[in-house]
């Protein structure tokens, strides 16, 4: 379902608009700098988009923290 409903959103959720600094922050090496770098990109997505990639970064955080008893590591 969640699949689904990630491949009919009318624009990718990290957008057409943000690919290139999104490619760009994986040639950075030194972790503070892209961790600083990514969330600078994040905060460039409409509001909505970034609610969303919230929340479906906490809900697969919770999938994985549960990987023993529903199998989805």
């Amino acid at each position: 379902v969640l699949k689904l409903f990630l491949r009919n959103l009318p624009e990718p959720l990290l957008t057409f608009d943000l690919y290139d600094d999104f490619l760009r922050t994986t040639e950075i090496k030194e972790e503070k700098e892209l961790i600083k770098s990514l969330f600078d990109v994040l905060n460039k997505l409409p509001k909505a988009n970034f609610d969303l990639f919230e929340r479906l970064c906490f809900h697969l955080a919770c999938v994985a923290m549960h990987s023993d008893s529903n199998k989805m590591s």
